[in-house]
């Protein structure tokens, strides 16, 4: 890409989209570039050009199954801290009558 690195590109990815899946298909042979990415872009996994077609598809539909996981991981957790407030509340209201 000439105008911006593919780096910053996942950067800029990540700050609009935190929650979609950001795989790196790299042809650089410099894996501080390849490092820097996965440090600064929460990159899910890295191929190497030239990709292999049935490589993409695992790794895509693995991103997919994880970002579902997490989904649901987030869904669970905001339901715990709803049902633990309710708790608290019911409680407090025990406790003050």
């Amino acid at each position: 890409m000439p105008d911006i690195t593919g780096a910053d590109l996942l950067e800029m990815l990540k700050e609009s989209h935190p929650y979609i899946g950001r795989i790196l298909i790299t042809g650089s042979s410099d894996i501080n570039i390849v490092i820097e990415a996965i440090n600064r872009c929460e990159v899910f996994r890295f191929l190497t050009k030239p990709w292999v077609k049935d490589d993409l598809v695992e790794t895509i539909e693995s991103c997919c199954q994880e970002n579902e996981d997490k989904q649901k991981e987030n869904l669970v957790s905001a339901k715990l801290v709803e049902t633990n407030q309710q708790l608290e509340f019911m409680l407090r209201q025990k406790l003050i009558s």
